[in-house]
C-alpha cells in the first residue's frame, strides 16, 4: 500500500504531464474507512494536463469495493465504486470565475502548496457515497423478536386472575 503520497508542485506536476498510481488501504483513508463497514484496496491514478484554455489540471481515477449498510434491510452490502474527475487547479488566494463553477466537465479546487494525494482521491470517492446505500432488492427487517414475547392481554388476564 502507498502512503503520503505528496505532489509537491501540483502546476509543475500538471505542465509535466507527469502521472502516480498506487493503491490505498483503509490506513490512508480514514474518512472513508469510518463511513463504511469494510474497506478493500482502493486502486487509484492521478495525471497532470492541461486544459484547452492552458489551466493546469488533474484526472484523478479510483476503482474499489467498499461495505456499507444498507439502510432498508440493514445487512452489509457491497458498493463498487469507480471515479473519474477532471480538477482545475486555482491557487488558494485564486478566484475561480463564475463559467468555471458551473462547467460541468471539469471541477475547479484551490490548492495551498502542495496536494496530498490520499485527501484528494478520498474526497472524490466520499463525494461518490451514496446517501442511502441499498441493495437493488431486500426485504425490510421483520419485527425484532427476542424470544416469544406474551400478549399484553394475556398478561392483564393473567394477573386479574391472581
Amino acid at each position: 500500500m502507498s502512503q503520503n503520497v505528496i505532489v509537491s508542485d501540483p502546476l509543475a506536476f500538471a505542465r509535466d504531464a507527469a502521472s502516480l498510481s498506487g493503491e490505498f488501504g483503509s490506513a490512508e483513508l480514514p474518512r472513508l474507512a469510518a463511513s463504511s463497514l469494510e474497506l478493500g484496496a482502493v486502486r487509484w491514478h492521478v495525471s497532470g494536463l492541461r486544459l484547452e484554455d492552458g489551466r493546469a489540471a488533474l484526472e484523478v481515477s479510483a476503482q474499489g469495493v467498499a461495505v456499507l449498510r444498507c439502510e432498508r434491510c440493514l445487512e452489509p452490502m457491497d458498493w463498487v465504486f469507480a471515479v473519474a474527475r477532471r480538477l482545475s487547479l486555482y491557487r488558494a488566494d485564486e478566484l475561480i470565475p463564475d463559467e468555471e463553477l458551473e462547467d460541468e466537465s471539469c471541477d475547479a479546487i484551490h490548492f495551498a502548496g502542495t496536494i496530498d494525494v490520499a485527501s484528494l482521491v478520498e474526497d472524490e470517492i466520499l463525494l461518490e457515497l451514496p446517501v442511502f446505500a441499498r441493495h437493488e432488492v431486500c426485504e425490510p427487517p421483520g419485527p425484532w423478536e427476542a424470544g416469544e414475547k406474551p400478549s399484553p392481554f394475556a398478561v392483564l388476564a393473567q394477573l386479574k386472575r391472581s
